[in-house]
């Protein structure tokens, strides 16, 4: 069968058609052809002297327009034919095929364990059977009741469709009751752990022994399995938890004035205590299925780590009930059909599949401010191109040491050539610290970085130093350069004295080197390097107030002074421009107010004040360079990725 075409003519003999007149050497159109009005020898066989062909040749019903009725009922049959396309899915690793026959072929080579020898004969009968009707969408299975439901329903099927439905949601209910005895075996068989109280982990191998699978299909199924667990979802109530401090959302974003002392997403799967972990909890507060099911609205939601009864966070609580596994997130329904013209499947969310965002970007765990999140995947390409091409624009405020562009500055040969005291550009490549795993430095062999910055507000009297109980940060002195880091050796008695000496001495040093002022800074990242603000002023030897590695720490304020405060990007989907701002967090504010400097008035009018003076310069926009960034300002630079599968600051 062949679509969208008017003609009942075959393609070849429809083509042949329409050139025939011009094969015989007849002009398209005679009016306009010299050749038209000539004389005709008598005799000659040419079609303007055949009154039969000449007839042939004029317009014939079928060439007129096609009514655009006609035309619109064609488009709606296509998008029709288009819906009705069904993709089966596979129980264990969710990959699709189009016809029942492929997926279960498909499924003997990628699960053959979760067919048991009763389902051999239904397989074999496939092809014998009708395709049957995909519009009937079955319950997801539940449990091995579920399983043997579908079975039976399996023996009694008359078409493919109704036979393969039913053997997949079979297949689904044994890798679901198969997953949850990997966590065990992995999680909960082990020795016991002096250290946690917990049995040791086990490895993929011992797992494939214990369930008698090959190893290639037990490190996938744990890895599946560990996926299926649900992020914890921190609601208000448990834990210390603040609420949720949304700045703005949509359809398709939410944007969050994030907390000091959270970090982005969390550093463990089954851990809470993360800005993601609340995101979760805000997004599934009020819905129905798997979270009302398991426990109630409000309490703290039980991981494999934490178990019932215990906080979010890794040995919060109680300990976990022996040999517990949570509610694991569903296997991938056994068909869909495809409803959008580029042929993706549309897999609606069911209300027991938790909602979890998109990390777009990160803030270090003691910056604030703006953190924005992607609450649908097709909205994230979009994001993510902005970020790695830089058109978005990120604007931060720090509070700096010292009086950037001043005399001083520029006696200490760190300010940039040609900077002035309003604005200066830092164009310098960053690289991991090579005797400080967490800390980042200014050298050749690493990633380019850009920052602009502009002064706000200066107060050359304020004291930072060690009478006003300032202190240098642990990186201070090498202004964001490599140098040693000195740190006793325990394994030799002479050496640790001595590196306690060197150290000694060198922070004496660094405490008289802390120059006299404070600044209001506001940067704008043009790469997203780990630390890059941080570094980029230490580098030029204003670093920022709190910072506890690169700055100076004190009794201003206990966390770095550096903070999110706008985001402009367009929408990907709309082509809509959206500015957002985080107002400073109070602690920020107090510091500002401690060391002499005004906050601005209005956070949202730095982006739109500022943009101009702090964009990207032109080379860099016209190409990534080595390494170009493509995440947040001053975190890892990573794009986008579902939390569920796994900073600036």
């Amino acid at each position: 069968m062949m679509f969208g075409h008017s003609s009942s003519l075959p393609v070849t003999g429809r083509a042949q058609a329409l050139a025939a007149p011009i094969a015989c050497g007849q002009p398209s159109s005679g009016a306009h052809s010299p050749a038209s009005a000539a004389p005709q020898p008598h005799g000659s066989s040419s079609t303007a002297a055949s009154p039969e062909l000449s007839a042939s040749s004029s317009p014939s019903p079928s060439s007129s327009p096609t009514p655009p009725d006609v035309i619109a009922a064609r488009i709606a049959a296509s998008r029709a034919r288009r819906a009705a396309r069904v993709s089966y899915h596979c129980p264990a690793c969710s990959i699709s095929a189009a016809t029942p026959a492929n997926i279960g072929r498909h499924v003997a080579r990628c699960c053959p364990d979760v067919s048991v020898q009763r389902d051999t004969h239904h397989w074999d009968r496939l092809e014998s059977l009708p395709r049957g009707d995909p519009f009937e969408r079955p319950p997801p299975p539940a449990s091995a009741a579920a399983a043997a439901a579908a079975a039976t329903a399996a023996a009694a099927a008359t078409t493919q469709h109704d036979l393969v439905v039913a053997l997949l949601l079979a297949a689904g209910a044994r890798e679901q009751a198969l997953r949850r005895r990997v966590l065990t075996t992995v999680f909960w068989s082990g020795p016991l752990d002096p250290e946690t109280g917990l049995p040791a982990r086990q490895s993929p191998e011992a797992a494939a022994a214990a369930l008698g699978l090959p190893l290639p299909r037990a490190a996938a199924l744990l890895q599946r399995a560990m996926a299926a667990v649900p992020l914890v979802a921190d609601e208000p109530t448990s834990g210390g938890c603040s609420e949720l401090d949304v700045v703005w959302e949509d359809c398709d974003f939410l944007a969050v004035n994030k907390p000091v002392g959270r970090h982005t997403a969390p550093i463990h799967r089954f851990a809470g205590g993360s800005v993601v972990n609340q995101v979760i909890a805000y997004l599934n507060r009020g819905r129905g299925g798997r979270r009302s099911s398991a426990q109630q609205e409000g309490a703290p939601q039980v991981t494999l780590l934490s178990g019932p009864g215990a906080g979010p966070g890794l040995g919060a609580g109680s300990a976990p009930r022996w040999g517990y596994v949570p509610e694991l997130m569903p296997p991938p329904p056994p068909f869909s059909l495809s409803g959008g013209g580029d042929g993706a499947a549309s897999q609606p969310s069911p209300e027991s599949q938790q909602l979890e965002p998109y990390v777009l970007h990160r803030l270090d765990m003691n910056t604030s401010g703006l953190l924005l999140f992607a609450k649908r995947p097709e909205v994230v390409p979009g994001l993510h191109a902005q970020f790695r091409e830089r058109t978005l624009s990120k604007f931060y405020l720090a509070a700096a040491v010292g009086l950037p562009g001043g005399a001083a500055s520029r006696a200490a040969g760190r300010f940039p050539p040609g900077g002035a005291a309003g604005g200066f550009h830092v164009d310098a490549p960053i690289d991991r610290h090579p005797h400080m795993a967490v800390a980042r430095v200014v050298a050749d062999t690493g990633k380019e970085a850009s920052t602009s910055f502009a002064v706000l507000d200066t107060n050359a009297a304020a004291d930072l130093g060690p009478a006003a109980g300032g202190a240098p940060g642990l990186l201070f002195a090498h202004y964001g350069r490599a140098g040693p880091v000195y740190t006793p050796d325990s394994s030799s008695s002479s050496s640790s004295s001595a590196a306690a000496v060197a150290g000694a001495a060198a922070a004496a040093a660094a405490a008289e080197a802390i120059p006299r002022g404070a600044s209001l800074v506001v940067c704008a990242p043009h790469s997203g390097r780990t630390h890059q603000i941080r570094v980029h002023l230490a580098a030029v030897g204003h670093p920022i107030v709190g910072d506890d590695i690169y700055g100076i720490t004190g009794p201003w304020l206990a966390r770095q002074a550096l903070h999110a405060a706008a985001l402009r990007f367009t929408h990907p989907l709309t082509g809509a421009p959206i500015s957002l701002a985080a107002p400073l967090h109070a602690d920020m504010a107090a510091c500002l107010a401690a060391l002499g400097l005004a906050a601005p008035a209005d956070v949202a009018g730095l982006a739109a004040e500022w943009a101009g003076v702090l964009a990207a310069p032109q080379q860099q926009r016209q190409g990534r360079g080595r390494g170009g960034g493509r995440g947040g300002g001053e975190g890892d630079g990573g794009g986008a990725r579902r939390t569920r599968q796994k900073m600036d600051g």
